[in-house]
């Protein structure tokens, strides 16, 4: 009995370890505010286009969706000022697809006030599958905010993205 009672507080330990790594608030998109949008999430897209936040259908949750018909821009992201530091190694792993997407930049960056200093991906790449990045960053240095952002930059079509993870590197 008193093996099996460790057993399952190693695993229960282990599970709570793995719960507890990701940084990120509702980055399966599972809970939508009344506006429809991820809770925890901010969104900017232009009036042509349009946006579309699903809890359900995605690999490991929900998923959102940006269309748009004519040339725009858009942006997606949740402010992680409590919760990351300035100047810390962070692994970042996300999904996304697309549908005859274009963009002159397609990202997804860690951004401080006023867009002055930023880390990320800034070349990301849209197939109808899904595909899935998982990088390292290092948060830029900032006095007042980071966000973690998806933005596009004269874009057009239809992206998804899904499964966003933040998981600290660096230990203090």
């Amino acid at each position: 009995m008193k093996k099996f009672t460790l057993l399952l507080t190693i695993v229960f330990g282990i599970a709570t370890a793995a719960v507890a790594d990701d940084l990120l608030k509702n980055g399966e998109f599972k809970k939508l505010d009344a506006k429809g949008v991820p809770v925890g999430w901010t969104v900017s897209v232009p009036k042509s286009g349009s946006f579309k936040a699903v809890t359900s259908g995605a690999p490991d949750g929900g998923s959102v969706t940006f269309n748009l018909p004519e040339v725009g821009n858009f942006t997606f992201r949740q402010l992680m000022t409590k919760v990351l530091k300035p100047n810390t190694k962070y692994k970042v792993s996300y999904k996304i697809r697309g549908k005859n997407f274009k963009a002159v930049t397609l990202g997804m960056i860690f951004i401080n006030e006023g867009w002055t200093l930023s880390n990320g991906n800034k070349k990301l790449t849209v197939t109808e599958n899904w595909k899935e990045y998982e990088e390292i960053y290092t948060t830029p240095d900032y006095k007042k905010l980071v966000a973690l952002t998806f933005y596009a930059n004269k874009a057009t079509g239809t992206v998804e993205i899904c499964d966003v993870e933040v998981e600290a590197l660096d230990c203090d």
